[in-house]
């Protein structure tokens, strides 16, 4: 058997290492080079346009994450945005940077490692011991991107715009509670400016129109792409699922769904596991946050506060039953009216627009719903 030798991290001499004090026993710096220096391919666990993933084990089985960034001038100042961003920024959703390392031949990122792989393996790979996603995990991981996002966009000075939101940017601890990952896009935006000019960049499928159109990076560039992930969700498709290429009328899964709802079949967004198991109301909630947020027009989309502020509504009836006990079987009479009754066609739906124009926006910060929640009438 071929020994694996080749040295995937070449921190050469010279290199210095951070390790940021959190509360938590932080390795030495001696440990962690020593760590560092036996990583091999086989320990890849990631690679995404900006850097690989590594798996990192010391010898007291303490766990990171390290990215080593790729060489060019852009990856340079993304290094240096996630170190200003992420050393201050701190939220249970939002994945937590322990170090990094700079080097004359690489660049590195140390994180917290999280167990359970990203969204994008849960919800797509075959070989998940999860073979169907319950829906208790995937409003786990809805609610807790939001309020990642939320707190990224309304509970820091200045703003922070993530630019590339996406299932893979998804990180999974073991109680599948999501990690935004990946800040290598990730602009601060100043007071005195409405929006941000930057090389565009994202994730194909997830990008909005505008910002691939203009370059223009605005708070509702990141609601767009939380959209399609919501979609992702519902729907268990990727947003370039070749199954959107049998026809020309539509090329991902924003655009699927929008068609969808113009014919009044917006159902057939819902996986079959989920629409046989599921509570119709809650599903019809999501599906109608979902679509004002892929909202073609910016400025009918809703900030990610008012967008917590909806599923947090859900949050004590879901939350509080186990995955085997929210297996319900809604009324599929319910389904055919929902087009009758919403105007999915239109982009802005009754019920949502009702519910975002009741939406205080939260305190900067908040792990919780501000206030008691909204009474409505899922029936409208």
């Amino acid at each position: 058997m071929k020994t694996d030798t080749k040295l995937e991290i070449n921190v050469g001499t010279g290199g210095k290492l951070v390790m940021f004090q959190s509360g938590v026993i932080v390795p030495s710096s001696r440990e962690m080079f020593r760590a560092i220096s036996r990583v091999r391919k086989r320990d890849i666990v990631g690679e995404g346009a900006y850097g690989v993933v590594y798996k990192l084990v010391l010898k007291d089985d303490s766990v990171f994450a390290v990215k080593k960034l790729k060489q060019c001038l852009e990856n340079q100042r993304s290094f240096e945005n996630e170190l200003n961003t992420l050393a201050t920024v701190k939220h249970r959703n939002l994945v937590r940077l322990r170090g990094f390392c700079t080097a004359p031949q690489s660049k590195l990122l140390i994180y917290d490692f999280l167990p359970n792989g990203s969204v994008d393996e849960l919800l797509h790979e075959k070989s998940t011991e999860l073979k169907v996603v319950n829906w208790v995990i995937r409003y786990r991981v809805a609610i807790g991107v939001a309020r990642g996002l939320a707190y990224l966009h309304h509970g820091c000075d200045p703003s922070i715009i993530h630019g590339d939101i996406s299932s893979t940017n998804i990180l999974l601890d073991h109680h599948f509670e999501p990690h935004i990952s990946d800040f290598g896009l990730a602009k601060l935006l100043d007071s005195s400016d409405t929006h941000i000019t930057a090389t565009v960049g994202g994730t194909f499928g997830y990008i909005a129109p505008e910002y691939a159109k203009t370059g223009q990076a605005t708070e509702k560039v990141d609601v767009y792409s939380y959209g399609v992930l919501l979609l992702e969700i519902l729907s268990g498709r990727r947003p370039t699922d070749d199954f959107f290429t049998v026809t020309e009328d539509h090329v991902n899964l924003a655009g699927w769904v929008r068609n969808l709802c113009k014919e009044g079949h917006e159902s057939d967004v819902v996986d079959t596991y989920l629409k046989d198991r599921t509570p119709y109301e809650e599903l019809r909630l999501l599906l109608e946050v979902a679509c004002q947020c892929v909202s073609l027009l910016p400025q009918d989309r809703p900030s990610m506060t008012k967008v917590v502020e909806a599923l947090e509504t859900l949050t004590d009836n879901i939350e509080s039953v186990s995955s085997s006990s929210c297996l319900q079987t809604p009324n599929s009479e319910l389904w055919r009216s929902v087009g009758e009754t919403t105007s999915f066609n239109s982009g802005s739906f009754r019920f949502c627009n009702e519910l975002f124009n009741q939406a205080d926006v939260l305190e900067a910060g908040f792990v919780g719903i501000k206030g008691e929640p909204f009474l409505f009438d899922l029936a409208l």
